[in-house]
């Protein structure tokens, strides 16, 4: 069951500028949150529609991120992962490739955000 406050945490990751940032050529589609049905972690993700490649839109996200206060994770991960603390939580960015590259050479990504209260693996593991 989650507490009031990692409820109350759902808007503030859907606030974060870095769910609405996107390079030139992307298309935002619908975004989504709430909270792991087995984990009380919140988590808010918006998916996005590219013509560009993927190195495109991770070299764009590593800027984006470093400039929005978010840094990097070493981990054993395909897809980049940063953390930053969000008052007493710490929360978790992940640029995710959703598939193959489509027709036209199109591809889809999500920026995820996940967060958590009290200790957190330094790597994020499961919230990366």
């Amino acid at each position: 069951m989650l507490s009031t406050a990692e409820e109350d945490l759902v808007p503030v990751l859907t606030a974060q500028r870095i769910i609405d940032t996107y390079p030139d050529g992307a298309i935002s589609q619908p975004g989504y949150s709430g909270c792991f049905r087995d984990d009380p972690f919140p988590y808010a993700s918006k998916s996005y529609m590219f013509s560009g490649t993927r190195e495109d839109y991770i070299s764009f996200y590593e800027t984006a991120a470093k400039n929005d206060g978010w840094q990097p994770i070493d981990g054993p991960y395909e897809a980049p992962c940063y953390t930053k603390k969000l008052g007493d939580a710490t929360a978790f960015l992940s640029v995710v490739p959703m598939l193959e590259p489509g027709v036209d050479g199109i591809e889809e990504y999500s920026i995820d955000i996940a967060a958590a209260y009290g200790e957190t693996p330094e790597d994020g593991r499961l919230l990366c």
